[in-house]
């Protein structure tokens, strides 16, 4: 098992990956009050020009084909998904860094698994989330569509141009916990269960400190 902090970018970045959200996941459900808190704290790392921390992802690594790696997430598929939907939004209607967005941060150029796409959701969101990532009209009902529109108007209502809230996401700060399909690595679901016990939010250097233990 490795822990560490990581900037948002930089495991986003991370080139040939597919961050792929289990079939026993849940979900996408986030609602309107987890992404408000999401784009406040944008505004408040724009506004603050600091490094500010979002939450941990925990994930089991795999090689996938074409030298490709497979990140099976096991807890923070929420979040990424909805960091997601925020960049895509930002890069929809900043055109001076939309292919930069999307070439590093939401896509695998050099990779045709997925459809290209470094996010790979659960079979309910699947046909709304590339939708959303082609620029295609979806007209059912959907936490992915509703959220991505929610995150254009926040950004158009903002008054903050959007080159600037790009750069601030630079400032989005997470933990990583990476097990591997060893056997003697820790058991996935102990550590999630460990990470919601206790409901109480831990800091980066905490959370880093205690899995690291």
């Amino acid at each position: 098992m490795k822990a560490d902090s990581i900037n948002l970018f930089d495991f986003l970045g991370n080139g040939k990956t597919i961050f792929e959200i289990p079939v026993f996941q849940r979900n996408y459900e986030w609602g309107k009050p987890q992404c408000e808190q999401l784009f406040n704290d944008l505004l408040t790392a724009e506004k603050e020009d600091q490094d500010h921390f979002i939450g941990a992802v925990v994930y089991v690594t795999d090689s996938g084909k074409k030298m490709s790696h497979i990140y099976r997430i096991i807890d923070g598929q929420q979040r990424l998904m909805s960091l997601t939907l925020l960049l895509k939004a930002i890069s929809d209607i900043d055109a001076e860094n939309k292919d930069e967005i999307e070439e590093q941060y939401l896509t695998n150029k050099y990779l045709d698994a997925n459809n290209h796409l470094k996010l790979k959701p659960v079979d309910h969101d699947a046909d709304a989330f590339f939708a959303v990532m082609n620029g295609k009209e979806y007209n059912n009902p959907s936490k992915v569509v509703e959220n991505y529109n929610y995150f254009k108007k926040r950004i158009t209502d903002s008054g903050i141009n959007t080159p600037q809230l790009y750069e601030a996401m630079n400032h989005f700060a997470m933990v990583y916990i990476e097990l591997t399909n060893d056997p003697g690595d820790e058991n996935p679901q102990i550590i999630f269960e460990s990470l919601n016990s206790t409901g109480v939010s831990l800091s980066a250097s905490k959370l880093s400190n205690l899995l690291c233990k």
